[in-house]
């Protein structure tokens, strides 16, 4: 049934790719967790989606190749390099203008 269809990996930063703890500042990813982040990320267009600012999730996370949005999707920023998926015809072309 997914013939014709590409599939999108939308994944939250606290709780999903970092454990929860006390502290915001000291949620951070395992090396294991980075590594297969960016490699399902060579297959699908990925994006880790953050109550916390972009700037923060980006920096936390650090891959080039991610969709980041940030402030609960308020904020969103394509991959640097970009992207082999911003042609599709369901997605909203992406800028980061300020």
């Amino acid at each position: 049934f997914a013939k014709g269809k590409r599939l999108a990996l939308f994944l939250d930063y606290d709780g999903t790719l970092s454990p929860i703890v006390d502290n915001p500042d000291l949620a951070f990813m395992s090396k294991d967790m980075r590594s297969a982040v960016k490699e399902v990320a060579q297959h699908f267009p990925t994006a880790i989606i953050s109550g916390r600012s972009r700037d923060k999730v980006y920096e936390f996370v650090g891959l080039t190749e991610l969709y980041y949005a940030g402030s609960h999707g308020m904020d969103i920023m394509s991959p640097v390099k970009g992207s082999a998926f911003n042609g599709h015809p369901n997605c909203i072309k992406l800028t980061d203008k300020q």
